[in-house]
């Protein structure tokens, strides 16, 4: 076995060390993205989803870079808001890569992207799908619509062996029951046609027994529903909630068993003409971001030792908030002491929100030491509280460990 290379980070990307810390000589806390982990994890998908189109989440990373990297490695792009979407075509997506999702479309939103040619609208409920056949019949639309089925219920009927969703204390506002999508598919329309159905799988699955059940969910929620049609559907949009590992007892997913249990539930849509779009974000550029800060102060507390980051929840809220996949912490350099401490992390705040971690073992900090964060390039500077505190922003970098070169956003 190879010795380990402490030049670089115990975990993706494989960015060196010396490089993390020379570009943070000279600016505050800041993001790195790497291209290469990004490519490497396209490409697995495309290896064991054969044919399988790729729809990449944009609300993991709205970075228009990633954007464009994604775009020219051939994903398409699905979009939350018209925010998002007029990101993802500035940064060169087609109007027929591109599908509109969420569960608070206005008017206004229906018209933006039926103007624009948006190739898909995922609908929510009987109001909307009527609300945009009025709005494509009113003009020249490409847009067709995709019913946004909401099964999470359903899978009470088998055992959970992962988060079904990261933060669950409120009820999920996603999707319509199938006895819904059939109302909706009764009153479907020439001007706005149903191609198929939206589905969310969940969020952070490991479990190849889990995907394989929720498959059959999948596919038996297109049974029901084909009962109301007479033509067959022409796609599928999924998103599987491949899990990613942060730390702890996490381990990574085996992309072939989730390949296999795809193939298995709906090898007859697949035969039948039908095309299974996959809808990833996190596994794809999650693991791809470290973010990084310095310390700026450390207290001896009569419990605890504190480490106060010039960072926090003003650049990076998910660690304050996630009830799963805590993020793994490591100091890039330390003062040259080997003993080893427990440490409460923290922003520069004061707010009790402003907190990243509690019992982290770490080399004994002193001021100036940097920590860096993994698993930061998904749900990372986008997510968070960017006008707390009236901080700057953090900077976002973006580089190619691949290709030994890197260049910082404007």
């Amino acid at each position: 076995m190879a010795a380990p290379d402490h030049t670089r980070l115990p975990f993706p990307p494989a960015i060196r060390i010396n490089q993390l810390l020379e570009l943070g000589k000279h600016r505050g806390p800041y993001f790195a993205y790497d291209f290469a982990e990004v490519r490497k994890r396209f490409l697995l998908l495309t290896a064991n989803f054969r044919g399988l189109p790729i729809y990449y989440a944009m609300k993991a990373n709205p970075n228009p870079g990633i954007l464009a990297f994604l775009r020219g490695l051939g994903a398409r792009v699905e979009a939350s808001s018209i925010g998002e979407l007029s990101k993802a075509l500035e940064s060169g997506f087609h109007p027929s890569d591109t599908t509109l999702t969420g569960p608070g479309k206005t008017m206004r939103d229906l018209v933006y992207a039926v103007e624009k040619g948006v190739r898909y609208i995922s609908v929510e409920s009987l109001n909307e799908y009527r609300d945009l056949c009025a709005v494509c019949a009113a003009r020249i639309s490409a847009t067709s619509a995709l019913l946004r089925i909401n099964d999470l219920a359903r899978q009470d009927s088998f055992p959970v062996t992962s988060e079904r969703r990261e933060f669950d204390s409120f009820p999920s506002q996603l999707g319509m029951t199938v006895g819904e999508a059939a109302a909706v598919l009764r009153e479907a329309r020439r001007e706005a046609p149903i191609a198929g159905i939206h589905l969310y799988n969940g969020s952070q699955i490991f479990e190849g027994a889990e995907f394989a059940a929720r498959c059959g969910l999948l596919a038996d929620s297109l049974k029901q529903i084909a009962c109301e049609r007479h033509e067959p559907f022409r796609v599928i949009q999924w998103g599987p909630g491949i899990g990613v590992p942060y730390c702890g007892p996490q381990t990574a997913v085996n992309i072939g068993l989730v390949a296999h249990a795809i193939d298995s539930a709906l090898s007859d849509f697949r035969r039948s003409g039908g095309t299974i779009a996959l809808e990833i974000g996190r596994f794809l550029v999650g693991p791809a971001g470290v973010y990084v800060s310095r310390v700026a102060r450390v207290r001896d507390l009569p419990d605890r030792k504190l480490a106060v980051l010039e960072g926090g929840v003003h650049h990076f809220m998910r660690p304050s908030i996630a009830t799963t996949g805590k993020h793994r912490v490591v100091a890039l350099r330390n003062s040259g002491q080997n003993k080893v401490l427990a440490y409460s992390i923290v922003g520069p705040s004061g707010s009790p929100i402003d907190f990243f971690a509690d019992n982290v073992l770490l080399p004994e900090l002193s001021i100036g030491d940097y920590l860096c964060f993994n698993n930061a390039g998904a749900y990372g500077k986008s997510m968070s509280l960017q006008a707390f505190i009236s901080n700057p922003e953090a900077d976002e970098i973006l580089l190619d460990s691949d290709a030994k070169v890197g260049h910082e956003l404007a």
